[in-house]
């Protein structure tokens, strides 16, 4: 069986990046401006290669990164509740679990996890989803591996 991966846009936030960014769009501009007030080929270098910086920041370092938040394979789930460096992640062995379902009625889409874990026999954990199309497609696939783990 594949695995089952869902992804999600993150925008990371990293200042160094963010200015860096900023730098490049501002020289890029201002050598716009001065190649219209000065009639000398240097700024239109300099807006060239500032241009230029900021395609290669955009092309390597993008403002908004998609990261996985959800995972079913062989090891088990997987569920990121925050991303980035300091996010919680919920480990689901597949005998650690009963069932799994989505409920995608009123409000926002849920993947609800029965688990059979130590003192939490029988606890119901609620993951909220993105969407109701991801909720169905998690569910599907969890349900798919915990019924092929069980045979």
């Amino acid at each position: 069986m594949e695995p089952t991966s869902l992804t999600m846009p993150y925008a990371t936030g990293d200042r160094q990046r963010t200015l860096a960014f900023y730098v490049a769009a501002l020289c890029s501009l201002g050598g716009l401006l001065l190649a219209l007030l000065l009639p000398a080929l240097w700024p239109l270098a300099v807006s060239t290669c500032a241009a230029l910086a900021f395609a290669w920041l955009m092309h390597t370092h993008p403002l908004v990164q998609h990261v996985e938040y959800f995972c079913a394979d062989e090891d088990g789930l997987r569920y990121v509740h925050a991303p980035g460096p300091e996010g919680q992640v919920s480990h689901y062995k597949w005998t650690e679990l009963r069932s799994v379902t989505a409920e995608t009625g009123a409000g926002t889409p849920r993947l609800i996890v029965q688990t059979g874990r130590g003192a939490l026999q029988g606890a119901t954990v609620a993951l909220p989803m993105p969407s109701a199309v991801d909720c169905q497609a998690a569910a599907a696939a969890a349900t798919q591996w915990l019924s092929a783990y069980r045979l």
